[in-house]
């Protein structure tokens, strides 16, 4: 720390050294320590350079500048003016009174032009003096924006610096700056060491032996665990009933039973064929059993009009199997109600979340329309495999 405190000493005393040099630099030859610095130099400029010429002389210059220009566009605009438009310079007050006598002229020629012909002699002679008046005051504006564009050069050549006296003062300046900065940051880590070393004092002092339970007041693993199970179940489930409403799909059996109140033939695994011909027996000798035209219909996606193709097909030959020398029952598989109609026995093919709830009661609706006893229905189960 003594080390540090005497480097921060010693950039203390060059910083205020070469910012003594540039003030008596900017002081000698008439300049501001804002001189031929660019803008991020000029907005660090440290509060100590107050004791010198702190206006700038280059803002003076360019403010000069810009007054010059003014005023040569001013005298031009006045000397284009000539008799017949008055031109009227906003910072002059000396033609005051010609104003005021021109406004009186200008009063009175509306007045008498007012009451008088165009061609009458007096209003002629109030236009001839009016003319000759804005001559006069153009004339007089011209020559008092001219002395004011002569005071305004000699201003801006008053400020004109030496390009090497420019350069020069920049350079102390910047010198200033970078001493200025590297005295902030030397004092910066002097404070924090400063600050680093007060706080290693300890504040507080241990005076009797502290006392350690057995078993950890937090966190209670088993109480969290059991929490954490309970609400995911509840998430969950409520997560599943939102999704199930926002599907509409039905995938309860109870409920599709109930959207499709005709007699369960069967339940037949959708992954699994090779089961399928016990059940077919028994359907084809009991309540299939005399028809020439079976129409199986599958209600829903994809997959059930896959599986009804093959059930039509599994159950063709099963009925081909049990009465082999008998007249042959066709069995079908269609979609359409209208075609499906004209078979002696229609039987709907379905599964658990293959349908919409609006499209079960749609579906009913065609039935009942339609007029055509219903054999009966046959709902495909996912395989145990599949569930699993």
């Amino acid at each position: 720390m003594s080390y540090l405190e005497q480097q921060v000493g010693l950039a203390r005393s060059r910083a205020n050294a070469s910012m003594r040099r540039a003030q008596s630099y900017a002081l000698t030859h008439g300049l501001g320590l804002l001189d031929g610095l660019p803008a991020s130099a000029s907005a660090s400029l440290p509060s100590s350079a107050s004791g010198g010429p702190s206006n700038s002389v280059e803002g003076s210059r360019e403010a000069a500048q810009n007054q010059v220009n003014l005023l040569r566009q001013q005298l031009l605009d006045a000397k284009a003016s000539g008799n017949r438009v008055l031109y009227q310079a906003p910072q002059l007050a000396a033609n005051k009174d010609l104003y005021s006598k021109l406004q009186e002229l200008e009063a009175r020629l509306i007045q008498k032009s007012a009451l008088l012909q165009p061609k009458d002699e007096l209003i002629q002679a109030l236009q001839r003096e009016r003319v000759g008046l804005i001559g006069y005051i153009n004339q007089q504006t011209v020559g008092l924006v001219a002395g004011q564009l002569a005071t305004a050069e000699a201003a801006l050549q008053s400020l004109e610096r030496p390009r090497e006296i420019v350069l020069q003062h920049r350079a102390l300046v910047s010198e200033a700056l970078r001493d200025e900065k590297l005295l902030a940051e030397l004092d910066g880590q002097l404070q924090a060491l400063q600050l680093e070393k007060a706080r290693r004092t300890n504040p507080w002092e241990l005076i009797s032996t502290p006392t350690l339970l057995d078993k950890p007041v937090a966190p209670k693993k088993g109480r969290n665990l059991a929490l954490g199970l309970l609400a995911g179940l509840v998430l969950g489930s409520g997560a599943a009933l939102v999704v199930d409403r926002r599907s509409g799909r039905v995938f309860s059996r109870d409920e599709l039973l109930q959207q499709l109140p005709y007699p369960l033939l069967a339940e037949l695994d959708a992954h699994s064929s090779s089961g399928w011909d016990s059940s077919l027996s028994l359907l084809a000798e009991g309540p299939l059993h005399g028809s020439r035209t079976l129409a199986l219909v599958p209600i829903g996606d994809g997959p059930v009009q896959e599986s009804s193709k093959d059930l039509a097909l599994a159950l063709q030959r099963v009925l081909q199997q049990l009465n082999p020398e008998g007249p042959s029952t066709v069995v079908t598989s269609n979609a359409d109600l209208v075609s499906a109609r004209h078979a002696d026995r229609q039987l709907l093919i379905t599964a658990t979340g293959a349908i919409g709830r609006e499209q079960l009661t749609k579906l009913r609706q065609q039935l009942e329309l339609q007029g055509k006893p219903v054999a009966g229905l046959i709902l495909l189960t996912p395989s145990r495999s599949a569930d699993g």
